[in-house]
């Protein structure tokens, strides 16, 4: 999908959903640390906050993935990669980046 819309729409930015990608963290790094520690809440308050610097998002995202002993977490360190795609931070001075948040479901 990402090759397809980089292909017909040329001036066009594909985004990653916020709510999909948080959807999964439970999976990925084990309910026990999302239901039995503050590991959720700190890295919410990193990737959902648009008012960060991306400096600040840096900061705060490695000090989660070190106080939480997850740099050997592979879905993690493939997400930081991808964080131009989805982190507010890293793009909230683009038009209508607000809109990534939304799965359009209620």
């Amino acid at each position: 999908m990402k090759k397809a819309i980089g292909e017909v729409f040329t001036c066009s930015r594909h985004r990653l959903c916020m709510w999909h990608v948080m959807h999964k963290l439970s999976t990925k790094v084990g309910l026990t640390l999302c239901n039995t520690t503050d590991f959720k809440q700190r890295i919410c308050d990193i990737v959902w906050i648009d008012s960060l610097s991306p400096a600040a998002f840096e900061v705060g995202w490695h000090s989660v993935i070190h106080d939480f002993d997850l740099s050997n977490n592979n879905w993690l360190a493939d997400i930081y990669d991808m964080r131009e795609t989805r982190i507010p931070a890293i793009y909230r001075d683009e038009l209508m980046s607000g809109l990534m948040r939304t799965t359009s479901r209620y």
